[in-house]
């Protein structure tokens, strides 16, 4: 039982860490709000704000609105310099580095069955309206290149 809770409080962890990286907030013509961590490729999205991650601390770009700023610590902004901290051990950075070597190779195996998923299917459909809107030949090479491109990207 307790190694069960153990597993999923590592779990949710690495989730956390795997999280990092910029969001793009737009709505559609439709009104209706979309969170991606890509840019919109739609010419009729209006892009909100856009999110980056830096040092584990989500923060709005300067560009956006004031409204969309995310919720500020309820204690303040931590006056502590990183140099104050004391160093990690030895033990510390090699978990560390056990982690992220964990987490790339996850990312790396999703992103090569993804990819072998894409090649080996004749065809491949999106859900538009709640219904399935099959790709033209083209938006299907575009989605095998892309997901070529993350393997290459991930699996370096």
């Amino acid at each position: 039982m307790i190694s069960r809770l153990l597993t999923a409080i590592v779990m949710a962890g690495l989730a956390l860490t795997a999280s990092a990286g910029t969001v793009y907030k737009w709505i559609d013509t439709k009104g209706q709000v979309h969170y991606t961590d890509r840019p919109p490729s739609a010419a009729d999205a209006r892009v909100i704000a856009v999110y980056e991650e830096h040092s584990g601390e989500a923060e709005p770009a300067a560009d956006s609105p004031p409204g969309d700023e995310p919720p500020a610590d309820a204690e303040g902004a931590d006056d502590a310099s990183p140099a104050a901290e004391t160093p990690p051990t030895r033990e510390q950075v090699a978990a560390v580095q056990q982690d992220v070597a964990k987490l790339r190779a996850e990312r790396c195996k999703k992103a090569q069955d993804r990819y072998k998923s894409y090649v080996e299917s004749q065809r491949l459909y999106r859900m538009k309206d709640g219904k399935r809107e099959y790709l033209t030949e083209a938006e299907l090479t575009a989605a095998r290149a892309n997901a070529k491109r993350d393997v290459d990207e991930n699996c370096r």
